[in-house]
């Protein structure tokens, strides 16, 4: 008999829920509408590469074009984020090394015109038989099938893989082109999105601001170990949630039920603190990665109440990019006109100051961007220095002392903006 798990997490680190179903030729289509809106675009669909060939100043590609015609292009780096049978990644010579595990889905993406009982709710079948119905049984479990517009239903061969490389010189590879992963856990696109998330701002600091083309090497230094802790934590999840015998279901439905009676553990399964994030160790960041340290974590996303008494996203608030974050007083105010140059016009860093719900000072010509942290969540990451530096990728690069701000800053610059460094 098959199990179904239902369950509904609220606790939101970076501002949403952790489980977020997402129709991704939706979101396919947003993103291709934001691109047009940027300019400076040349979008080519239905193009296959065929051939490129590097050199110390770019990358020439050969390409099919969608009415099968070659042509040529040159870019100055190029990224492979074409899929599981990554052209790119032949191409470099790249080979898939890891596990043996393989397994088959069917999915299914259908429009349905009525109310879904278990919606909000994420909720999952534990079957121990193999997927056998059609497309329409498997939707008449929640509803009449007859009402259902099945929009697609793909066979699709799950693998647990990593490429043996991800960069030779110019070329790089992202997403499942890079990693493949079963998915048990739902971070396959996740993990594609956390990679172009490191890649494409350090990419724009060799392209924009001189940055050395090595600093690209930090990219899968920092990624691949945790796509690959991801990967096999798919694994283990696909075994615990899909054993074919009817026997190793039993008994983990028992085992389970048992460990779920416990408050605490059952309340850690439903926010999903089993799925730990990732956090750099080495790569391009300052200082140590100490067990204590918030240097090489991902700076949370806190709801922050602004002067205005307005309860928003930290993002929505301060914007993407670098930014100097400090608790309790403005970072800026320690650095001299060198760092506040630094900081505002090199890096283009936004200076954020943090306070808790409650305390942000009221007194007359007191400042009126100070953001308070309403639920406490950033506030841990302040317990040892009072400012971070934090990367465009929203992971902390620093953590330091008022003191030692201007001199890291410089470190900063010199690192990531070279040709503009001694500005």
């Amino acid at each position: 008999m098959a199990r179904r798990v239902t369950t509904l997490p609220t606790e939101k680190p970076q501002g949403h829920p952790w489980i977020t179903p997402i129709h991704q030729p939706a979101l396919d289509r947003h993103l291709r509408s934001a691109l047009a809106e940027c300019g400076g675009a040349d979008v080519r669909l239905n193009h296959t590469v065929t051939r490129l060939t590097q050199d110390s100043g770019g990358v020439d590609l050969e390409f099919l074009d969608a009415r099968g015609e070659l042509g040529q292009a040159r870019a100055s780096i190029v990224l492979g984020c074409d899929g599981a049978n990554s052209k790119e990644r032949k191409l470099i010579e790249a080979t898939l090394v890891g596990s043996d595990f393989t397994d088959t889905w069917l999915v299914i993406d259908a429009r349905l015109p009525e109310p879904i009982p278990h919606i909000p709710y994420f909720q999952m079948w534990l079957a121990p038989a193999a997927p056998r119905p059609t497309a329409r049984r498997i939707i008449g479990r929640d509803t009449d099938p007859e009402k259902a517009e099945v929009r697609r239903h793909l066979i699709y061969d799950f693998r647990a893989t990593c490429a043996s490389h991800w960069r030779v010189d110019r070329v790089l590879l992202c997403g499942d082109a890079a990693h493949l992963m079963p998915p048990m856990v739902g971070q396959g696109l996740n993990s594609g999105i956390h990679d172009v998330t490191n890649l494409t701002w350090k990419v724009a600091a060799v392209l924009r601001s001189g940055a050395p083309l090595e600093s690209l090497d930090t990219y899968e230094a920092e990624r691949r170990p945790h796509a690959e802790a991801i990967t096999n934590l798919s694994v283990r999840a696909g075994q615990l949630t899909t054993p074919r015998s009817a026997k190793a279901a039993a008994a983990r439905d028992v085992v389970a039920g048992t460990v779920l009676r416990i408050p605490a553990l059952r309340t850690a399964a439903r926010q999903g603190r089993w799925r730990k994030p990732a956090r750099y160790r080495r790569g391009l960041l300052s200082g140590r990665t100490s067990p204590l340290s918030p240097v090489g974590r991902l700076f949370s996303q806190p709801i922050v109440r602004t002067f205005e008494g307005e309860e928003r996203l930290l993002d929505d608030v301060a914007g993407t990019g670098w930014r100097t974050i400090g608790w309790g007083d403005h970072p800026g105010e320690s650095l001299s006109p060198r760092g506040q140059h630094l900081a505002g016009t090199v890096l283009r860093a936004t200076f954020v100051t943090f306070a808790e719900a409650g305390s942000r000072p009221t007194r007359p010509g007191a400042r009126s961007d100070v953001l308070e942290d309403v639920e406490g969540v950033a506030r841990p990451l302040f317990r040892r220095k009072p400012i971070l530096l934090v990367r465009p990728d929203n992971y902390v690069y620093a953590s330091l002392s008022r003191e030692r701000l201007e001199e890291v800053l410089d470190q900063w610059a010199r690192q990531i903006a070279p040709q503009r460094g001694g500005e």
